[in-house]
């Protein structure tokens, strides 16, 4: 295969996965401000290039690309892991006070157990949908689109769509509900 070939393959499994890129980029994005979205975003690209050019073999689904984009995605922010101080630093930043701003903006623990709360009960939400509709809001979550979906569910996009909009909207009804007791 030639060098051209390889290109355009990649430039379609790229459209074909940006959004779902996007949303895990979005999604694992850490605090620090070192690492931009874009950048991580780069690094995710540079990955599954190397993937395609290593592997060559086009029969890959979009779930194999999508855990080499999660494993991208981890590689990079352990790698910038605690960059944030250091950047402030950098620029000219040098307070006593910096690990105080830092922890102020960290959430605390009441923050933490009520997220956590909140993403059991969302949990428990999806798991009480009919099996093919929780699948459909559970792959939407992770931002895949309508025919994404339709691939791995293997079946028609409508139906994905029509799976994953009911879902969301019975999902987002509970929730309000829950709320409100």
């Amino acid at each position: 295969m030639g060098d051209a070939d390889q290109q355009r393959d990649f430039e379609q499994l790229w459209q074909k996965i940006a959004g779902p890129v996007r949303a895990a980029v979005s999604r694992h994005r850490s605090r620090d401000i070192a690492l931009a979205a874009d950048d991580l975003l780069q690094e995710v690209r540079i990955r599954v290039w190397e993937t395609c050019q290593r592997d060559n073999n086009s029969s890959f689904n979009t779930s194999y690309y999508m855990r080499v984009v999660n494993s991208a995605i981890i590689d990079c922010l352990r790698r910038h892991r605690g960059t944030l101080a250091h950047a402030q630093r950098e620029h000219g930043d040098d307070s006593e006070d910096i690990l105080e701003r830092l922890d102020a903006d960290l959430p605390g623990p009441e923050q933490q157990l009520d997220a956590g709360l909140r993403s059991a009960r969302l949990r428990a939400a999806i798991k009480a949908l009919p099996p093919d509709r929780a699948r459909a809001v559970a792959l939407y979550l992770q931002g895949f689109n309508a025919a994404e979906i339709a691939e791995l569910m293997q079946c028609d996009k409508h139906r994905a769509h029509n799976l994953a909009y009911r879902g969301a909207r019975e999902l987002k009804q509970t929730m309000a509900q829950d709320d409100n007791d």
